[in-house]
């Protein structure tokens, strides 16, 4: 599938899911809150993720709920060089 636009998206829940398995750091550095997923933001990115949900490369990034901080994948422990596959 190809994404049509630069915007910014949410994923779903199952989505959100299956990307927390990639991700080693559970906790904020800042304010040491627990990362939430359901809450998985994404837009295509050429220096982003190959996934199995789109032909681009996606960013991906998880706002704290606590304090607010954006975390990408790369600040949460996952290499760029990391497929992910999502079912």
């Amino acid at each position: 599938m190809h994404l049509k636009d630069n915007k910014i998206h949410k994923f779903d829940k199952n989505t959100s899911d299956q990307i927390k398995q990639y991700i080693p750091i559970k906790q904020c550095n800042f304010c040491r809150g627990k990362i939430f997923l359901p809450n998985a933001m994404y837009y295509k990115h050429d220096g982003g993720w190959k996934t199995s949900l789109f032909d681009e490369k996606i960013w991906i990034y998880i706002t704290c709920k606590k304090c607010g901080h954006e975390w990408s994948l790369t600040h949460l422990g996952v290499k760029r060089n990391v497929y992910i596959n999502i079912k």
